[in-house]
Formats: C-alpha cells, structure tokens, sequence
C-alpha cells in the first residue's frame, strides 16, 4: 500500500473556465494512476453556460457553498449547502448556481472517468 497523498487545490490546480461549461479547479492532478477524478466545480447561475454533460463512471458532489440546481433529462433537484448526490455520470446532467452569490461543489469521479 502506498503512502497517501496530499492534494491542495493552493498548490495543485489553477481554475479554468471552458467555454461552454462552469469554472472548475482540478484537485490531485500530480497523483499518478488514480482511480478518482476529484475537482472544486464554481458553477455560474447563466443557464447559457449549463451544457448538459455524460462521462463514465459514477460521480458524487456535495456542496461547499451556495445553493445549486442538479438538473437530468427527467427532473431537477435544488441542493444546498452540505448537501450531496451521488449518480451514474453517463446520465446527461448539468449544474447551475440558483444564488446571487457564488456556489461551489465538491466532485468527484470515479471508475473510468473520460
């Protein structure tokens, strides 16, 4: 077993903001053969920027700050600060931030995240 690694989003992962998604910052990036992608997603409230994503693997977030809309195909759900879901990836889904403030999710992926 090998020793664990520390992953600091100061040291580890710059934000980036894609064109057609929210503002995300990578967490662990210099972690070798990892079986979870981990980031901090910054998601903006401009439904414009509300791409639904599907990925492989399953993917848990919980939420660090604001009050965030999980939105699938079927049904949206409104999650607050301290909340968490947990879902197959390869459903389309997307986030978007229902507060005038910032919001700020914890996720990670796992499996065989692409």
């Amino acid at each position: 077993m090998s020793a664990p690694s520390r992953a600091d989003a100061r040291e580890d992962g710059a934000r980036h903001t894609p064109p057609d998604s929210s503002p995300y910052t990578g967490l662990a990036r210099r972690m070798a053969g990892k079986q979870m992608l981990p980031f901090v997603l910054h998601p903006t409230a401009t439904s414009a920027q509300c791409t639904f994503r599907e990925h492989d693997g399953d993917e848990f977030v919980l939420v660090l700050r604001g009050r965030v809309e999980l939105r699938f195909p079927d049904r949206t759900e409104v999650l607050g600060t301290g909340d968490s879901a947990y879902f197959l990836g390869g459903q389309p889904h997307h986030f978007r931030s229902v507060d005038e403030g910032p919001a700020e999710l914890l996720a990670v992926i796992a499996g065989t995240p692409g």
